[in-house]
């Protein structure tokens, strides 16, 4: 995490360096949707300037991500176990990564 959130604190100057596959992104959430040009293009005025953290500042905000904007109870252990065997329609199931199917 800490990669992703050192690019977002800095973004005009990481767009063209960065690589989300070296960042341990999750390769369903790595796809770029334009060029990093058009990116800065559209970026929010908010993250144009850099925001400088230090130390314990970016400690506190990884701690954040890491562990307050996760519920315990959407890992995949109790989330595997609300994939339904089938739907009304008939249609079929989607694959979830992690989860064996029933």
């Amino acid at each position: 995490m800490r990669t992703p959130i050192r690019h977002h604190l800095d973004v005009e100057k990481s767009v063209h360096r960065y690589n989300a596959a070296d960042a341990g992104i999750a390769p369903d959430l790595r796809h770029r949707l334009a060029a990093p040009q058009a990116m800065l293009e559209t970026l929010d005025p908010v993250l144009r300037s850099p925001i400088r953290l230090n130390d314990r500042e970016f400690q506190h905000v990884l701690d954040f991500v890491r562990n307050a904007l996760l519920d315990g109870r959407a890992r995949k252990r109790h989330l595997c176990t609300l994939i339904p065997e089938s739907v009304p329609s008939g249609m079929p199931l989607l694959g979830f990564e992690g989860c064996t199917p029933k």
